[in-house]
């Protein structure tokens, strides 16, 4: 097999341009965003400015909490491990790091300013957000196969997983809420 997939050290995020998105950030993101949406009351009617930055809240927040939790949580570690305060390259780091969990709330919330520009309904917008964040972790269960180098049949039972978890953290906020 060739080293590129044997080598632990290798770096596992995804590049996109000069963005590199950690796999595991990005699916803890679209998660949270999963769960956070299920429980968001949009009410019916068409997206508003008000619906608009509401739903973008809803986003946003959750993920901006987590990316400082986890940025707090690093800092402190670095400063332990270093026995030393962060210097500018380590906040840098920090910084960059933990942004990435913000990076998938952006197509939903540019959807959602779509949806306010048109004034499409508020419900619909959160199901077409909600279905494309399952799409988004189906592919991320069938890049996991790909890079595993298995048979496309098998990347194809991977992104069915992955986005059947996602369908179960909604079916149970969905039975835990309503």
């Amino acid at each position: 097999m060739p080293d590129e997939f044997t080598n632990p050290h290798e770096d596992p995020r995804l590049r996109i341009g000069p963005i590199r998105v950690d796999p595991r950030a990005a699916i803890y993101a679209t998660i949270i965003m999963i769960t956070a949406l299920t429980v968001f009351n949009e009410g019916s009617g068409e997206m508003t400015w008000s619906t608009f930055r509401r739903t973008s809240g809803v986003l946003v927040a959750p993920l901006f909490a987590l990316a400082m939790a986890h940025a707090f949580s690093e800092a402190l570690d670095l400063q332990i491990r270093f026995h030393r305060r962060l210097n500018k390259h380590d906040r840098r780091h920090v910084f960059v790091v933990n942004m990435q969990y913000l990076y998938p709330c952006i197509g939903p919330v540019l959807f959602a300013l779509v949806a306010t520009l048109f004034g499409w309904d508020a419900g619909f917008t959160t199901w077409v957000i909600l279905i494309s964040l399952l799409l988004a972790l189906f592919w991320w269960g069938f890049y996991a196969g790909r890079r595993a180098r298995l048979p496309l049949g098998r990347q194809l039972v991977f992104g069915i997983g992955y986005s059947l978890l996602g369908v179960i953290v909604l079916l149970v906020e969905l039975w835990m809420t309503h």
